[in-house]
This record gives C-alpha cells, structure tokens and sequence, in this order.
C-alpha cells in the first residue's frame, strides 16, 4: 500500500516492488525504520545505560541544522530542559502554549 505525497488517504494504492524501482531508496529507508533494533541500539536504551546526571552540560549556543539553521533563544531554552531531564531520568514532554506535545 502506497500513501503517495500531497494525496490524501482515499488515494492510496497497491503497488508491486517492480512500479516502484524508481523508488528504492525510500524502500530501504523504510525498510530501515521498520526493521527491530540492533543489539547496539537495544544496549543504549537499557534501563540504567544514560550517563551520570554530572556529565550534563547546557548547550550555550545552538546546533546548527541543515541550511544553516539555528534555534531561537527560547526553542535552545526547551532544548537544555529536555536534555537535562534525560540525564535525570525524567520522563518528560515539552509543550507549546497551545498545550501541543513536541
């Protein structure tokens, strides 16, 4: 089943792997995300496998992201609570003022 891009769901089809050899990139890439984590991965998100509270440090500027982009002030304030929170072992979800989860 095929979602296609701007289409709205009552426009999805069947198609088979040979409709979509142009496409095969994002057949592995969805492949990818659909396949169980590594022993790696499974290893990481382990109870008890975060690093000390103590190795937290606040992010004094932003990350830059592709285009060159960078957060505001306050999106790198949310950043450092969420960040914190891990380090803590805080579940935690941040909220706009429109009481949307991000």
């Amino acid at each position: 089943l095929v979602k296609w891009r701007s289409l709205p769901y009552v426009n999805c089809t069947w198609e088979t792997a040979l409709t979509l050899v142009g496409d095969q990139q994002a057949l592995r890439q969805f492949r990818a995300f659909e396949a169980a984590p590594s022993p790696l991965e499974l290893r990481v998100t382990a109870q008890g496998s975060r690093p000390p509270r103590s190795n937290w440090h606040k992010l004094k500027a932003s990350p830059v992201f592709k285009s060159g982009n960078k957060l505001r002030p306050y999106q790198l304030e949310g950043l450092n609570w969420l960040l914190f929170s891990w380090y803590c072992r805080r579940s935690v979800m941040l909220a706009d003022e429109m009481g949307l989860g991000k």
